[in-house]
């Protein structure tokens, strides 16, 4: 049975290896510390949010997820990067209000934050990943 976890700290860094791990949802904020995650291998319909006031975030998608899976990630301050797996089909909406935003070449511009990956539309696993910071960079990238 999939469970669900909340992480939270007022400041300090929040790393999370949960690549063996059966799991639904994740939550997990820091007021200003640094986020380090490693989603499960073979999710399924997962949902995760992740959060910092000022920090980095990194987020590894674990390999062969199932369903619709959604990733949000924010950072006021600091850089955001999402690994994906190749072959994962994914929505990406990424912004950045001072750093740059870098979205690997599979997925195509849709319009201002969007990108996708041409077998999104009509793949029945796949990947919604959300990701912004206040003045870092911004960054999706194949793993």
């Amino acid at each position: 049975m999939a469970g669900d976890i909340s992480a939270h700290t007022g400041g300090g860094n929040v790393k999370l290896n949960l690549a063996d791990m059966t799991l639904a949802s994740l939550s997990a904020d820091t007021g200003g510390g640094n986020m380090d995650v490693i989603l499960p291998e073979h999710a399924a319909d997962l949902r995760v949010k992740a959060r910092t006031g000022g920090g980095n975030i990194s987020i590894e998608i674990g390999d062969a997820i199932t369903g619709s899976n959604t990733v949000e990630a924010t950072s006021g301050a600091g850089n955001v990067v999402v690994e994906v797996p190749r072959g994962i089909p994914a929505r990406v909406n990424a912004s950045t209000g001072m750093g740059k935003v870098i979205v690997e070449p599979r997925f195509s511009r849709l319009g201002a934050h969007m990108y996708q990956s041409a077998e999104y539309e009509l793949a029945a696993d796949k990947l919604e990943i959300s990701v912004h910071s206040g003045a870092g960079n911004v960054s999706v990238m194949s793993k």
